[in-house]
C-alpha cells in the first residue's frame, strides 16, 4: 500500500510533518550532514525520522505507536482545521468554486456541519459575510446569528460536498 495514496495524506507537506515531531517530542539532530533528520529517545531505543523521506516517516510512526498510518496521518493532516480559513485561501479556492465544509461542535451530538460560501456570487439578494447551504438554496447569514467562526472547523469541498485539497498560497504551504 502507499501510504501517499491514502485520502489522509491528500496535501500532507514536510512541514506538517515536522510540527506532527515536534508535538510529539522529536528534536532536530546535527548527527547527519544534513538538517532533515529528527530524533526521540525513549528509554533505550532512538527513534530516527527524515522528513525528506514522508511516507517511510509516517511507516515508522505508526509501528512505533502500534496504531494505523491512517491514524498518524490524520493525526498531522486533520481533515477538517480549526478557525475561518484566511482571506487569501477562500480567494484562491474561489476558482475551485468556493465551497467550504463548516463544522462546529460534536457531530452527533448538538453540533453542526453544513456548506458555506465566502463569496456572495450565489444569487443571493444582499448577502451577509457568508451564505450557507441549506439543502435546496443558499441562504445569507448575518454575524449577529452568533457565528464566531474562529469556533468552526473547515475544509475546501468541490461543488458534489467532496473534499478537495487545501488551497496552496504560496509561502503560506503548512501552515496549520
Amino acid at each position: 500500500m502507499n501510504i501517499m495514496d491514502l485520502d489522509e495524506a491528500e496535501g500532507l507537506t514536510a512541514e506538517m510533518l515536522v510540527a506532527y515531531l515536534v508535538r510529539e517530542g522529536y528534536a532536530q539532530t546535527t548527527y547527519h550532514t544534513t538538517t532533515e533528520h529528527w530524533q526521540k529517545r525513549v528509554g533505550r531505543i532512538l527513534y530516527q525520522i527524515n522528513v525528506l523521506k514522508i511516507e517511510r516517516s509516517v511507516q515508522l510512526l505508526a509501528t512505533w505507536a502500534k496504531v494505523s498510518p491512517q491514524s498518524i496521518l490524520r493525526e498531522m493532516n486533520p481533515r477538517l482545521r480549526k478557525g475561518k480559513p484566511t482571506d487569501r485561501e477562500i480567494e484562491a479556492h474561489v476558482q475551485r468554486g468556493g465551497v467550504w465544509i463548516a463544522a462546529r461542535g460534536e457531530l452527533g451530538n448538538g453540533g453542526t456541519i453544513c456548506f458555506i460560501n465566502f463569496y456572495w456570487d450565489t444569487g443571493v439578494e444582499d448577502p451577509g459575510p457568508f451564505s450557507i447551504w441549506d439543502g435546496q438554496e443558499w441562504s445569507d447569514t448575518d454575524w449577529d446569528d452568533g457565528y464566531d467562526l474562529a469556533e468552526w472547523s473547515f475544509w475546501p469541498c468541490d461543488a458534489h460536498g467532496s473534499k478537495i485539497r487545501w488551497p496552496s498560497i504560496a509561502g503560506e504551504e503548512g501552515r496549520r
